[in-house]
């Protein structure tokens, strides 16, 4: 019953936009690019479109923040069922972390935990210490924990045949939820890359373009994790 009730919550959301709709903030203009929202909007728009804290009704409703037209940043959106996400958007779908609420059987039932574009990946009870989401390109990801009393730093590495390839890659982008970062993607770090005074859970997000061992072409990869307890960890990207 559970997939059922994702999919009918997730489904009205994702869906892409086949028509524009328009609505207004004063005598300006302003529109809203997700249909099942786009009927009347209030609120901040920026160049013809919803961008800042707003609220938009259509079938469904939205309030929270917008970023050119579409639910991004953190909202809460409200089916006509009275099924309700509380949590983090990004570009018009459910990201990062939220609660779904609704109504099984007659009881108010919640499902919690991290969502990927519109889609539920983690549930909060899942007791696993740490998880990959999803990676793309890498052979694997490995996640070390070194102690469960320091909480101040997480070491990022990249790795091939047990070797560190930090000075061969580009287009390294790290996007962590929490936490500062002493020595920035660009920067002339050649062992790795630290994530100083996190909190947890930790969502990481971390892409980037490394040439195959031939030099011939660029491999592009991704991996997006989670970190949930405390602790010290070494997070190995392995790279073929």
């Amino acid at each position: 019953m559970r997939k059922a009730v994702l999919f009918l919550a997730i489904g009205l959301v994702s869906w892409s936009c086949a028509a524009v709709y328009h609505s207004r903030e004063g005598n300006k203009e302003c529109e809203v690019l997700l249909p099942s929202i786009a009927e009347d909007y209030e609120g901040y728009c920026k160049n013809g479109l919803a961008h800042g804290e707003g609220v938009a009704v259509g079938l469904h409703t939205y309030e929270g923040d917008f970023v050119a037209g579409y639910p991004h940043g953190e909202g809460v959106y409200t089916w006509h069922s009275e099924r309700k996400y509380t949590g983090n958007w990004r570009q018009g779908q459910q990201y990062s972390f939220g609660t779904l609420e609704y109504v099984e059987n007659g009881a108010q039932e919640t499902l919690s935990g991290f969502w990927y574009e519109g889609e539920l990946e983690v549930i909060s009870d899942d007791h696993r210490p740490h998880r990959i989401i999803n990676q793309r390109g890498v052979v694997s990801t490995s996640i070390r924990r070194q102690g469960s009393d320091y909480t101040g730093k997480i070491f990022l590495r990249f790795r091939r045949n047990g070797e560190n390839v930090q000075n061969v890659i580009t287009e390294l982008n790290i996007s962590h939820s929490s936490g500062t970062m002493p020595n920035q993607p660009g920067s002339n770090s050649t062992l790795e890359y630290t994530i100083e005074n996190p909190s947890y859970p930790l969502e990481l997000f971390v892409s980037y373009k490394i040439p195959n061992l031939m030099n011939t072409s660029l491999i592009d990869n991704r991996v997006q994790l989670i970190i949930k307890e405390p602790g010290q960890y070494v997070v190995d990207f392995n790279n073929s």
